[in-house]
């Protein structure tokens, strides 16, 4: 049982952002624990050897394929791009997991430090919330997310071409990691008012529970031609929804929205992130 070292690892990462944030006034010594914190959970991420499904099945047989000369012509080039990389110093894929982890961890953890009320709190739920255990089997996925998370902070600027022009440029990079992450662009149009509404979220929730196993017939002529179409296939054919993922979502929004809603009528102006 390998648990104890995921639990290991992240208690010294809380254990150094404790430390960090309350016990230490040198900013330096702040800075150096801080990075520090990263480590267990990073040694951990790219040391790991046959995790999830895809370790094996996806990443070390695209890497060889690629060492090889032979084209994965389902793999987005930005990720190629990663491959050629680490194949110019070793034929071996632990150097991808490597150079993964830290791409990945390094913006998770930049954006936590820089944005979170709470650091810890926030890294409590990146573990226990099972997110670290995702970016340990969707590689490809949390990098793009880790760069959105990145270009996100951007939108912030009050220089709107200055923003959303680092913004798409995160959402590039997204893209060419993982191409469904074309849909961070929407993002952009999110920025100048509350459009989410719980008047039509709530609608949309009920939906997709009633529609349930009949999502997928009704996707399968969309994405079928595309390189989504692996989709088709598997469990994500039978349309196997799970109800407590809705759930926990749908309460995290309603939670929002009564945040939202009362400070508005509090009368309190809101900043653009609120």
């Amino acid at each position: 049982d390998v648990m104890h070292i995921y639990i290991i690892s992240f208690l010294i990462t809380i254990l150094l952002i404790y430390l960090a944030k309350t016990k230490v006034k040198n900013k330096k010594i702040k800075v150096i624990l801080l990075i520090l914190a990263v480590i267990p959970m990073l040694l951990v991420s790219a040391l790991r050897y046959q995790v999830g499904t895809d370790y094996t099945k996806r990443y070390v047989e695209n890497y060889r394929m690629l060492q090889k000369g032979i084209d994965v012509e389902d793999l987005e080039i930005g990720f190629k791009a990663i491959d050629y990389v680490c194949l110019f110093f070793t034929k071996d894929a632990y150097l991808l997991f490597i150079v993964t982890s830290l791409i990945i961890l390094s913006i998770v953890f930049e954006v936590i430090y820089k944005k979170s009320s709470n650091s810890i709190l926030s890294v409590i739920i990146f573990f226990l919330g099972g997110y670290f255990f995702g970016t340990l089997n969707l590689v490809r996925q949390y990098i793009a997310v880790a760069f959105i998370l990145l270009g996100y902070q951007f939108l912030m600027f009050e220089n709107r071409k200055k923003a959303y022009s680092l913004f798409v440029l995160c959402g590039i990079l997204a893209f060419l990691m993982h191409s469904s992450s074309i849909v961070c662009f929407a993002i952009m149009f999110l920025t100048r008012k509350n459009i989410i509404n719980i008047k039509w979220v709530l609608p949309v929730s009920a939906l997709i529970l009633i529609l349930n196993k009949n999502i997928m017939t009704i996707l399968a002529p969309i994405i079928k031609n595309t390189r989504f179409n692996i989709y088709l296939t598997g469990k994500f054919a039978q349309g196997d929804l799970s109800i407590i993922t809705i759930a926990e979502n749908l309460i995290v929004y309603l939670w929002f929205s009564i945040i939202y809603y009362y400070e508005k009528r509090q009368n309190r102006k809101l900043e653009k992130e609120g």
